[in-house]
This record gives structure tokens, C-alpha cells and sequence, in this order.
């Protein structure tokens, strides 16, 4: 693979259908979608990490992903962020993005992960 296919979307496929068919494929999605995200979004702060949880619901994969930083303090990282976003759910999952001013609203969505 080369360094223009890397980020592509066909690239995601065949990678997504490795993860989903693993034998627990919410863990696996998890932790593909976060070492995915970290490539991507380049410039992070050091500390700065994504939480993700993976579920399935009616035969659908649901990602959130919490993101520890505010949505207006950045425009141009928050449409990166929405293009990989829309780059997921082009493969059919269901991603819920929660950002720092949202934490009221999904309070307990991660305890499990803690």
C-alpha cells in the first residue's frame, strides 16, 4: 500500500471486515478506531486521548467517541474530525461524537470503560 492509499477510503474496508470478524469484535473495533483516529488526527496535544465504545444494537455497530476538548475552540480540527467521521459511516457504523460541552447530556455513556 502506498502513502496516497493509506488514508483512503478503500483501505478502511478490508480492514473493517478483519476487525468485525474477530471474535470480539466490539474490543477490536474499539481499539481499531482509536489507533485510527491518532494517526489521523495529526498536532494533538501530549495527553490528549480519545474515548471509544463500540456496541452493537439490531445488527448495527454503534461507535462513540468522546473527545476531550471543546467544539468552538477549534473550527478547523472539528471538520477534520467530522470528515473522518462521515469516512465511518460511508462503511455503514453509526458514530456518536461527544465533545466536552456535551458531557452533561451522556453522563455514564463510558463508566463501563473506566
Amino acid at each position: 500500500m502506498n502513502l496516497r492509499e493509506k488514508g483512503n477510503l478503500s483501505s478502511l474496508k478490508p480492514w473493517l471486515q478483519r476487525t468485525l470478524s474477530d471474535s470480539r469484535p466490539e474490543k477490536a473495533l474499539r481499539n481499531r478506531i482509536k489507533r485510527w483516529l491518532k494517526e489521523k488526527v495529526r498536532g494533538l496535544p501530549p495527553g490528549f486521548i480519545f474515548r471509544v465504545s463500540a456496541r452493537k444494537e439490531k445488527g448495527k455497530f454503534i461507535i462513540d467517541i468522546e473527545v476531550p476538548a471543546w467544539a468552538e475552540a477549534n473550527p478547523v480540527r472539528l471538520h477534520q474530525l467530522d470528515l473522518l467521521m462521515a469516512q465511518l459511516e460511508e462503511l455503514g457504523l453509526t458514530v456518536n461524537v461527544f465533545y466536552r460541552e456535551d458531557l452533561p447530556e451522556k453522563e455514564g455513556l463510558f463508566d463501563e470503560l473506566s
